[in-house]
């Protein structure tokens, strides 16, 4: 499948043109170009549908991204980084702790890794062990999204 040109990160009309778009319900928000590619591709190559979850406007309680409703309605956090532990662990921690102040479960994480590919063993190996390393930012789900397409990593 031929991907779209992407405009330059800055051309927040063209952004919302591809948003608006998307397969998926509407949302007042706009979302980050990352964000677009990601739902696109997900959508587009991988075949999954989803339900994109509004900032909450009212209270400005952190939200998940998104309701997964072709995996069975997990409402997912996506997190866009590089195939390594570090960054990753620190996008989930930080997500689960200011989470957490607040009052809200994120517990689903989708962490979005682009055209790379996870070296399956290490990367895995630490993944599933997040729970371990991090007792007090614990999470429930994880998926890993790269250029071989969507894998669950089963935490321990």
């Amino acid at each position: 499948m031929v991907e779209p040109i992407d405009p330059p990160d800055s051309d927040r009309a063209a952004w919302r043109l591809r948003q608006d778009a998307l397969p998926t319900n509407w949302i007042p928000d706009s979302l980050e170009p990352h964000e677009v590619r990601f739902y696109e591709r997900f959508n587009r190559e991988l075949g999954q549908d989803i339900l994109l979850i509004p900032k909450d406007t009212v209270s400005y309680l952190p939200t998940n991204d998104f309701i997964w409703v072709s995996k069975g309605q997990y409402v997912c956090e996506l997190k866009g980084t590089s195939p390594f532990y570090r960054p990753i662990k620190r996008l989930l921690t930080r997500a689960v702790r200011r989470a957490n102040r607040k009052g809200v479960n994120k517990q689903n994480f989708v962490v979005d890794l682009g055209r790379e590919v996870v070296a399956p063993n290490r990367l895995r190996g630490q993944l599933a062990d997040y729970n371990t390393n991090n007792p007090a930012n614990q999470i429930t789900r994880m998926w890993i999204v790269d250029a071989n397409g969507i894998s669950e990593v089963s935490i321990r």
